[in-house]
């Protein structure tokens, strides 16, 4: 098994904090913010020690950071996924 590392998330004034309800998914978080499930991968980096290792799911009541623009990440995801290696 390859461990995939997940970069750090820098802070932003663009960025998006909410509060987590019932139901709330990293998948759909993600598609409601960026129109695109395949970002939830950049919501779980921006909130280390606020989302579930285990899977999609979001612990009900967490302010947690939504990044602004999740395509400015995904090379720097790849690049670092490949040096770390």
């Amino acid at each position: 098994y390859i461990n995939t590392i997940l970069p750090p998330i820098p802070l932003s004034q663009d960025d998006i904090y909410i509060v987590t309800q019932d139901g709330d998914r990293l998948d759909n978080l993600s598609y409601e913010f960026y129109n695109d499930t395949q970002f939830w991968w950049v919501i779980a980096a921006a909130n280390p020690n606020k989302v579930r290792k285990d899977s999609y799911y979001v612990n009900i009541g967490e302010q947690i950071r939504i990044p602004s623009n999740p395509n400015t990440y995904v090379d720097q995801f790849i690049d670092f996924n490949n040096n770390n290696r």
